[in-house]
């Protein structure tokens, strides 16, 4: 049996041996990988001995496709501990979310997937993420693809200093135009990069897979049950394509194609959990972005898709309804100066930027109606808690009618041969 951190801690003669719980990795591995890439942990360790590293699981409610173990390094002579984060792949978090939502039995989100996207992740991180100019991130000092031996990605600590806005609460004004500037980071970059280097690799949009799945759409219909009258005309309209991945497909990758705009490579995933905001000295959340987080989803698609994806997943109807097309505009126009700026034109128009972002949104109405049941679970709950979750989820549940309302609206624009 690996000894434990706690066997360490009798000496303070650090043993680097030692496995953190849990884990297959060992404190030297930790120590080594920050001693190569990261430069405030050489300034600390310069001068100070290292007397303890530990390990606790932060998982819940953060990964659903990895566990994350917040790692504390203390050192003599300091106040605190110098944190680091650990991501390792497993499907134990996703599969425990279902049990919760009362799903089981699924094998779409299985080994394969769980550590294809690691792999994608791994990549990102190495190949394209230090060549990305103003986009925020979290510094990656480690990362090992899952192949014979077990993923893992060591990175920045961000806790303390940025925070989620959880699902139920919605960004104002000033961080929807904030995030659109980091996006067109993202896509100028990629625009502005010969494809030969990048494009090929990941066509596939993995989660197309997830939305067609028993595992995902069979929220759905627990959604006229929390609003009855409001929901039940939409989903029978949206009923046909629920688990069709021809319509999954081109409303959320392929349109570009049909509308002549380039491929860029997306992120995938722009859910509330995968976007941290700088917090200011009252907690609350600041204005700006702090990092964009968990690119397992990464692939060749339309330059519009991450935007549509957050707009209806994090931002509430009224204020979307009125910021949308500012927004896209905003974005459309900085991915124009960057391209620009770089000695490069770019070769199509803001209408067919708006024109793929209204295709998108319905593939994001869709998905919008599985979340309610998937996210606000009642099960195991006692009286007091169900009525703060169903207080909660009243408010979630506008947003996703007013995304199942510009939904349907979007959807008569599409060709019925593209989605049938």
């Amino acid at each position: 049996m690996a000894p434990t951190v706690a066997d360490s801690l009798k000496s303070l003669l650090l043993d680097e041996s030692v496995y953190l719980p849990g884990t297959p990795f060992t404190i030297s591995w930790i120590l080594r990988s920050l001693e190569l890439r990261d430069s405030e942990f050489n300034r600390i360790s310069k001068n100070n001995k290292i007397y303890e590293v530990s390990a606790g699981d932060i998982c819940e409610g953060r990964g659903y496709t990895s566990k994350i173990y917040k790692i504390s390094i203390m050192f003599e002579n300091c106040e605190g501990s110098y944190e680091v984060l650990m991501k390792i792949p497993t499907t134990e978090a996703f599969v425990t979310l279902m049990e919760k939502a009362s799903v089981r039995g699924s094998t779409i989100v299985d080994e394969a997937f769980i550590l294809e996207a690691h792999n994608r992740e791994c990549q990102f991180y190495h190949k394209y993420a230090p060549y990305i100019k103003d986009l925020n991130q979290v510094k990656a000092y480690n990362t090992l693809e899952a192949d014979s031996s077990p993923g893992v990605i060591l990175m920045e600590s961000l806790l303390g200093k940025a925070e989620i806005c959880p699902i139920w609460e919605s960004p104002n004004n000033n961080q929807i135009f904030n995030l659109a500037k980091q996006l067109s980071s993202l896509y100028a970059h990629f625009l502005c990069t010969p494809y030969e280097s990048w494009g090929g690799r990941y066509q596939k949009n993995m989660i197309v897979d997830y939305f067609v799945s028993y595992l995902f759409y069979s929220h759905i219909d627990n959604l006229p049950r929390m609003r009855p009258g409001a929901f039940e005309e939409g989903i029978a309209i949206f009923r046909r394509y629920i688990t069709s991945k021809k319509f999954f497909q081109y409303t959320m990758t392929d349109i570009y194609k049909d509308l002549g705009l380039p491929p860029v490579l997306t992120h995938g995933d722009m859910c509330p959990n995968n976007i941290l905001w700088k917090t200011n000295p009252d907690d609350s959340l600041a204005d700006e972005v702090a990092a964009v987080i968990d690119w397992q989803l990464i692939h060749e698609g339309c330059i519009t898709n991450d935007l549509a994806s957050f707009l209806m997943q994090c931002v509430d109807g009224g204020i979307r309804r009125e910021y949308q097309y500012d927004v896209l505009r905003l974005m459309y126009e900085r991915i124009v100066k960057i391209v620009k700026d770089h000695g490069n034109e770019v070769n199509f128009t803001f209408n067919q930027i708006r024109r793929a972002y209204r295709v998108n949104l319905v593939a994001q109405a869709v998905q919008m109606l599985a979340l309610p049941s998937l996210k606000f679970s009642l099960d195991g709950l006692d009286d007091e808690e169900t009525s703060v979750v169903v207080a909660t989820r009243e408010r979630h549940l506008t947003r996703v009618q007013h995304a199942m309302e510009d939904g349907l609206e979007c959807l008569v624009e599409i060709p019925k041969d593209k989605i049938e």
